[in-house]
């Protein structure tokens, strides 16, 4: 049976505009969706954040996660005339009278994850009022608060990376939230939208069970950015980390080659690996790379992109996401050789490495698994030994770094400025990032923006970071707009870059302390030689 647009799809699945959309090409702007929604309006947002569809709603690619509750739904009796991905931009098409359930993944419904944190200590820094809601939380908020949502009432269940705030305030309450999922979807999540659907009671929070590789079906909506997973969670332990990324699976790879294939059967030029920690790929270890593997999955690969460079006569462009210092720093041999498929030629891509802390303190008490097999002790030294062999095979480093851990003295945010300072001649963009309870710290005492700025150490680890990340910028300001696929706005976007990042640091070397230590060590605060 078919379902009119009138009537509306039994079941909708969307999620906010800025998680929505393709950024033009270029992925690495999605940073922009923390800026307050009065600076994103008429031209400025559809040139960062358009989104695509057909004429009604339907998306024509899609966040990876939403592609993979599509594909689960209809792995377990729905039919693509019952579900739809849909335009957050067009409800209106796809809400209507027999629409049961409305299924939103959210990125940052409250507008308090680490993205948001950064940019607002960032323009606080350099004196500018961070006012209003993110763009990225108003997207949720058009959702939830839709005109067609409030008059048919369809039962609401929300999901993604940040749910838990929802729960953990209390909040899905009173936005007629019917239902926050955590964890995975593929075992039982369907169960939900089923009762959802046939109007059973349901509970207010739901955590899904952990599926096996063989129960996670493949994507039948191209995702964004060409992604395709390659292995799921971490498996080092931090207390700080979601309980999905505690244990550590990698996908066969027949899967992960199907799922290439699909995207590039749908006319994707770029192909995104994702996983926690990317050469660790296929290895029984969760500390170790397994180069076998990681080399048959490079292998594959590249069979894959001969066969459509052939096809087609173009270059795909291959990336993946993250890693960890120990992973990059255990094995410089393969580093270079993923190099070979990653940036060929000397191409260059960003990987993101959560470096967390220079503090082998603070290593120690809250995440002693992101340093094994080695010592906390050595973790600094393996951070920038790390990012070196990164850098020599083409990648920029974006390295997170975590201030206002619970138990955190001066002392161990003095150790991560000593980092970020041997980092100085390196490429890699420091952010420095608010502690956000999660996992095991859930409910540990929110940041409070303003104490970090007006706490002088705290302060300094802020803007010396953020001078790393802008100085690395200011020479490779190309690399977040280059792959923005109008012409147009490309330009516009490299120039606004330039004149941003130019800016941005020039306000921030100007605060930063240039007797810092000398001034700390004297005012007795801290004894730098026994940090």
């Amino acid at each position: 049976m078919t379902f009119h647009n009138s009537d509306g799809y039994p079941v909708v699945l969307t999620g906010e505009t800025a998680l929505m959309s393709d950024y033009g090409g270029s992925t690495q702007l999605g940073f922009t969706s923390a800026l307050p929604e009065s600076w994103i309006r008429g031209r400025i947002e559809k040139m960062l954040f358009p989104t695509h569809s057909d004429e009604d709603g339907r998306a024509l690619t899609s966040p990876y996660g939403i592609a993979k509750v599509e594909a689960t739904l209809l792995k377990h009796g729905f039919t693509r005339d019952q579900v739809i991905i849909a335009d957050p931009r067009k409800l209106d098409r796809v809400i209507g009278p027999k629409t049961r359930v409305l299924g939103v993944t959210t990125m940052d419904p409250l507008g308090v994850s680490y993205g948001i944190g950064v940019v607002n200590m960032m323009l606080q820094a350099v004196g500018i009022k961070y006012e209003g809601r993110p763009y990225i939380s108003k997207g949720f908020f058009d959702i939830v608060e839709h005109p067609l949502v409030k008059k048919y009432k369809p039962r609401i269940i929300v999901g993604g990376a940040a749910a838990w705030q929802l729960v953990d305030t209390g909040f899905h309450e009173p936005q007629g939230v019917d239902t926050v999922f955590e964890g995975e979807f593929e075992k039982d999540g369907w169960k939900l939208f089923r009762d959802a659907c046939q109007g059973l009671p349901l509970p207010k929070v739901y955590r899904g069970g952990i599926p096996d590789t063989d129960e996670i079906p493949s994507i039948v909506t191209p995702s964004i950015g060409g992604e395709v997973e390659i292995s799921r969670g971490c498996g080092r332990g931090c207390k700080f980390c979601t309980p999905t990324l505690l244990r550590w699976i990698s996908m066969p790879l027949d899967h992960i080659e199907r799922e290439i294939r699909f995207n590039l059967d749908h006319s994707a030029n770029h192909i995104g690996l994702h996983s926690e920690e990317f050469f660790k790929y296929g290895s029984p270890n969760p500390f170790r790379p397994n180069r076998e593997h990681v080399m048959s999955l490079l292998s594959m690969v590249e069979r894959v992109l001969k066969d459509y460079s052939l096809e087609n006569g173009s270059d795909i462009r291959v990336t993946t996401d993250f890693t960890t210092a120990v992973s990059a720093f255990s094995d410089p041999w393969l580093v270079e050789h993923a190099a070979e498929t990653i940036n060929p030629g000397g191409t260059g891509s960003y990987i993101e490495m959560g470096i967390e802390t220079g503090s082998p303190r603070m290593i120690e008490l809250i995440m002693p698994g992101k340093v094994r097999p080695f010592t906390s002790k050595e973790y600094p030294d393996i951070v920038e030994r790390a990012i070196g062999v990164l850098n020599d095979n083409g990648w920029i480093v974006v390295g997170t770094m975590i201030v206002n851990f619970p138990g955190e003295t001066d002392a161990d945010v003095l150790r991560s400025i000593e980092l970020v300072d041997r980092l100085k001649d390196h490429k890699v963009l420091i952010w420095p990032l608010p502690f956000i309870p999660m996992g095991g710290l859930r409910k540990r005492g929110w940041t409070i923006l303003q104490d970090i700025l007006n706490h002088p150490v705290k302060r300094e680890f802020l803007l010396r970071g953020l001078n790393k990340t802008f100085d690395t910028l200011s020479h490779q300001s190309w690399l977040p707009t280059d792959y923005v696929s109008s012409r147009i706005n490309r330009s516009v976007l490299k120039l606004v870059a330039k004149f941003c990042i130019s800016y941005m640091k020039g306000k921030l070397k100007k605060q930063i302390h240039p007797d810092f230590y000398r001034h700390i060590s004297e005012a007795g605060d801290v004894a730098i030689h026994n940090v």
